[in-house]
């Protein structure tokens, strides 16, 4: 295995601009930087023929309720977590406190530039002790 790794080529690393003390400079931009167009994260493609002509060669959806069906299909989701462990679990109720205290809390007044306000976090109604939580905002 050794030699194998010493046979491989070296990478071709790409010199950074060094400022007059020698130091790399980092660069500017990048996603969520003002002004970054860089491509990231690259937009979603929620359209694919092959996908349409499959299930509608199935025949899993009448004919009239396609749009309407292939329209929520490309709905964004909502965010979600869950902690695991039994509602009993005191290691999976006191996490659960922690992210109710830390984390949820800070999320009820959180704001996206340009979006608005994000709807705060709810727990999810079928799972019991609160151990799973949703966001109805899109990732």
């Amino acid at each position: 295995r050794g030699q194998r790794l010493r046979q491989m080529p070296k990478a071709n690393w790409k010199k950074r601009k060094r400022n007059e003390e020698g130091k790399s400079e980092a660069k500017s931009g990048g996603y969520g930087a003002e002004g970054a167009d860089d491509g990231y994260p690259p937009p979603h493609v929620l359209e694919n023929a092959e996908f349409e002509k499959y299930y509608r060669g199935l025949g899993i959806m009448p004919e009239g309720e396609w749009d309407a069906f292939i329209s929520m299909l490309r709905a964004p989701l909502g965010v979600s977590f869950r902690i695991t462990g039994h509602p009993d679990d005191p290691t999976a109720l006191a996490l659960r406190d922690f992210m109710e205290a830390e984390h949820v809390s800070r999320m009820t007044e959180l704001t996206v530039p340009g979006i608005g306000a994000v709807p705060a976090p709810s727990p999810i109604a079928w799972l019991p002790a609160r151990l799973s939580w949703r966001f109805d905002v899109s990732r």
